[in-house]
Parts: structure tokens; C-alpha cells; sequence
């Protein structure tokens, strides 16, 4: 359980704040040493849907509360006292990339801020899905015939393998900011936009950062008999302000079509 989130918990409670009371009781819940709440244990004033002002809370319960989110360590080496190191980041990272017909390099990034040493081209293609990058020899077959990336260019294009939102690991930045050019070949749904958005945001207004949207997209989409939920629709229809120009093209496909599509999809006929 994320220790940070029973303090901010705790600390809203111990002001008189209004909490989701659900939410706190979830949260605690999966506290394997705590016993949970009896009726007599809690007094609350509702303030809204969820939200309630707990006036009271057994004294011991609190305390055991207090003490288990504060034993639970500040970063993942404290936390590892505790079994608890999976709820903080890794001091460090890694990063798949490849060269035009060579092995895959591991670069290693370490919360110093050091870069690390590697010649990199103008131009890298970041692959979201690990079945691409391991078929990386398709990808840019299907690139060259439904993108702007032809097969000339890929000896001058690095290949990095983005493991979903892990490529916008902020260690990650200042080594991607290197290149000229980035192509995003993303997953064309929420996250894969979620991910875009990120990257452009954090990196140089210089680069030319490019959403890939294959030009075969849409006969794709209308292949895909699952449609979105009308839920998951708002959110998309929520990201219209102030979102990165680049992105646009493929916010409009996915609202035409109400659907969705994995970038696995790109290595296979329809």
C-alpha cells in the first residue's frame, strides 16, 4: 500500500478535513496488521457524496496508523527495511536501443544525471510495444509502406524500445533531447496520447517530435468491432484544450471512429 497516500490521509484527518471516507477505509484495509474499524471506533460528519469529516477516531487505531505510515520508509531504501521498496521509483533506469542492424544496446541511467555515453543519430523511433521492437525489421517494413519513413532512412534512425510510460522517466529526458527528431509509435488510444503529451511537453520546443499515424488507419479502425465506452469517449473528448497541436490528427480519428487501436496491430494484415 502507498505509504505517502495513508499520510496525506492522516494529515487532512488530523486538520479536520474532509476525506472519501471509501477510499481511506479501501486503503487501509489492504493493511494486513490492522484489524479495521469497529462502529464505536469512528465518528463522521458528512460533507459531500463520498467525503466525510472524521470528528473521531479510536486514539489507538490513529496511532497504529500514524506509526505504520511512518515506519514505512521516505525512499526505496528505507522501504526495503520494511518489504516496502515497491512503493517508491528505482534510483535508476534503462533503456532498450538499437542501431540499423545491430543488437540491441542497454543504456543505464542513474539519479545522478549523468547521460550516458552513446553516438546517437539525428533521428530516433521510440516503439511502445516490445513485440515491435523485437521485430523491429517488420516495423519498418509496414513504416515504409504506410508512413513517411522509408527504408533508406532507417540506417540513420535509432530504435527505442519506450516500455509504455516508462520512456517519459524524467532521467530518460535530457538523453532524448539529444536528437533532432523523435517518431512516437504509440499505441493510438488514451495512453498512447497520455505518453505523447509528455514527452512533448518536457523536451526542447526545437524538436520535431511526430506522432505516428499510419496511413492505413483508418481501415483499420473500422475492422475493430469493439467500440469505446461512452466513459472512456469523454475523457477523449475531454483532451481537446490545450492539448499539443501534433496530437490533434489522432484525437480526431479516434473520436470518428470511436474506437481504439493497439500498435501490434500495425505488424499484421486485417
Amino acid at each position: 500500500m502507498a505509504a505517502k497516500t495513508l499520510k496525506n490521509y492522516l494529515e487532512k484527518i488530523d486538520a479536520g478535513e474532509a476525506v472519501n471516507l471509501r477510499a481511506f477505509q479501501k486503503l487501509i484495509a489492504s493493511i494486513s496488521s490492522f484489524d479495521g474499524f469497529a462502529e464505536s471506533d469512528l465518528q463522521s460528519i458528512k460533507k459531500g457524496t463520498h467525503t466525510y469529516i472524521l470528528s473521531y477516531i479510536d486514539p489507538e487505531k490513529l496511532a497504529f496508523l500514524h506509526h505504520y505510515a511512518d515506519s514505512q520508509g521516505e525512499d526505496r531504501v528505507s522501504g526495503a527495511m520494511q518489504n516496502n521498496s515497491h512503493a517508491f521509483k528505482v534510483n535508476g533506469s534503462l533503456l532498450l536501443i538499437q542501431k540499423y542492424q545491430n543488437n540491441p544496446d542497454v543504456l543505464i541511467f542513474k539519479d545522478d544525471g549523468r547521460i550516458p555515453k552513446y553516438k546517437t543519430n539525428k533521428s530516433a523511433l521510440i516503439l511502445e510495444n516490445r513485440e515491435l521492437f523485437i521485430h523491429s525489421d517488420k516495423t519498418f517494413k509496414f513504416l515504409s509502406e504506410h508512413y513517411q519513413i522509408t527504408e533508406d532512412m532507417r540506417k540513420d534512425i535509432d530504435v527505442i524500445f519506450g516500455a509504455g510510460t516508462e520512456i517519459t522517466n524524467s532521467l530518460h529526458l535530457p538523453f532524448l533531447s539529444l536528437y533532432n527528431t523523435l517518431y512516437l509509435c504509440l499505441d493510438l488510444d488514451l495512453g498512447g496520447i497520455k505518453t505523447a503529451t509528455s514527452l512533448i511537453n518536457n523536451l526542447p520546443s526545437s524538436m520535431e517530435i511526430h506522432f505516428v499515424i499510419p496511413n492505413d488507419v483508418e481501415s483499420r479502425l473500422k475492422q475493430v468491432i469493439d467500440k469505446c465506452s461512452p466513459e472512456y469517449m469523454q475523457k477523449v473528448y475531454n483532451l481537446d484544450e490545450n492539448m499539443p497541436q501534433a496530437l490533434l490528427p489522432c484525437i480526431r480519428i479516434i473520436k470518428k471512429h470511436n474506437t481504439i487501436l493497439e500498435q501490434e496491430a500495425y505488424l499484421y494484415g486485417y
